[in-house]
Formats: structure tokens, sequence, C-alpha cells
């Protein structure tokens, strides 16, 4: 099985639903097949820090839904 890495920018267009990318990156994803998508630790704090720093705690929740 393939594995894609997520960048921090991937996981914001998706869980923030960007309206540009959104689309793109969810069909790029779903257009990949069986792969196993892949996180490092420094990307989960990337993505957190704002909503966080906002205490915006939908948002963060939101985040840690899609993370686990």
């Amino acid at each position: 099985m393939d594995k894609i890495y997520l960048d921090s920018c991937i996981v914001i267009y998706l869980v923030e639903k960007h309206p540009t990318y959104f689309s793109i990156v969810r069909d790029r994803l779903y257009d990949a097949g069986e792969v196993q998508l892949a996180i490092s630790p420094l990307m989960r704090l990337e993505v957190l820090v704002k909503p966080a720093r906002d205490t915006n705690y939908t948002l963060l929740r939101h985040y840690e839904t899609f993370l686990s």
C-alpha cells in the first residue's frame, strides 16, 4: 500500500474547506485510490497553533477529529 504524507496546507484546505482548493485536494486524494495517509508530529502542531491561539475550540475539535 502506498503512503501519502500530508503537509499542513493540505490538511488546512481539507478541514477548513478552502473555497478554491478543498475540492481539488479531496478529488486528488480520492483518485489516489487505496493509500495510507500519514502525518508528522510537526504538521500536527502547525495546524493546531492558529486555532489554539485564537481560542477557536470548534476548529480545534475539527482538526483533532481529522487527525485521529
